[in-house]
């Protein structure tokens, strides 16, 4: 059994295992967890926020004050924080797993570069 036979034959959790103790393939993690997580997450996300609006208007206040979409926000912003430090973990300790490193210290800035981006927009809707 070829390395690609066993890589394809894991489990998802398995794959996820091995890309957190940097065992995976950064093709793998990069584009399937990150890139497909990320749209995922996005989607789902988008689709509750839809499914959820209906039960948060009330005369008279903002959506943003409902305790329905408060409950909502912290709890898709705490799978959103476990997402970015799994993803960027993975990826960081996955760049070493390819046959050429130039990917791998791509893959590196282009973490970093999210990350920067993502306290950036943190800080702007913390501060104003």
């Amino acid at each position: 059994m070829t390395e690609q036979t066993a890589s394809r034959a894991m489990s998802l959790p398995a794959k996820i295992r091995a890309g957190w103790r940097g065992e995976a393939s950064l093709s793998w993690v990069f584009w399937n967890f990150h890139f497909g997580g990320g749209l995922l997450l996005f989607a789902v996300g988008c689709f509750f926020f839809l499914f959820l609006l209906p039960f948060t208007v009330q005369e008279g206040r903002s959506v943003l004050a409902s305790p329905v979409f408060r409950a909502y926000a912290a709890i898709w912003l705490a799978l959103y924080l476990a997402y970015v430090v799994s993803s960027a973990v993975m990826v960081w300790r996955c760049s070493s797993n390819v046959s050429q490193r130039a990917f791998g210290y791509i893959a590196r800035v282009l973490i970093v570069l999210w990350l920067m981006r993502l306290l950036l927009l943190l800080r702007a809707l913390l501060v104003g």
